[in-house]
């Protein structure tokens, strides 16, 4: 009997011991272990919090434009440094030009989202713009109403549990197609 009970303690310890060393390798291989299980389990949920980061990037762009660069949004906007000081160079400069621009997002499809890891995607989408150009003082408008649609591709980083978007470029996409066309 006690011959038993050691066979059996000894394969228990054995069984901890390799958990253990399993547990550790893991923890070594990535920062977070907890992000990197419910990227594995819960992909459908990074879908919906980075649609919603691209949502609100582009909220806050048109308003950061409109407002000339008020700063009330400016920590929530979820941008990189380097886009945020890209948008406000181009925003003194029309500022500089007596300009004001005035974005209106028509429609946005997202087209593809490819998340790479559980801290980087890339996301691919259709837009529809409508700007027009005022004075930056009494508002008056300056140029016709103009609009365009174009395909942007987003890259996204999850920095301290929150997506952010650090570069954004044109791409060639085709227009998605609509069943119900609105005028």
């Amino acid at each position: 009997m006690p011959g038993r009970i050691y066979k059996m303690l000894k394969r228990v310890i054995l069984s901890l011991a390799i958990l253990f060393l399993i547990y550790t390798l893991l923890a070594t291989l990535s920062d977070n272990l907890l992000e990197d299980i419910k990227w594995i389990l819960f992909k459908r949920y990074y879908v919906v919090e980075i649609k919603d980061t691209i949502k609100k990037y582009n909220k806050i762009f048109t308003d950061l434009y409109a407002s000339q660069g008020g700063i009330t949004m400016l920590d929530e906007f979820p941008a990189s440094v380097v886009l945020k000081h890209e948008i406000y160079r181009d925003i003194d400069f029309l500022v500089s030009q007596n300009l004001l621009i005035v974005y209106d997002m028509a429609d946005s499809t997202f087209m593809d989202i490819k998340i790479l890891s559980p801290y980087y995607a890339i996301v691919d989408l259709y837009e529809e713009w409508n700007y027009v150009y005022q004075d930056n003082i009494s508002r008056r408008i300056k140029s016709p109403v103009k609009g365009m649609g174009r395909g942007f591709r987003y890259h996204l980083k999850k920095i301290k549990g929150r997506w952010i978007v650090f570069d954004t470029e044109t791409i060639d996409i085709e227009p998605p197609d609509k069943k119900t066309i609105y005028y």
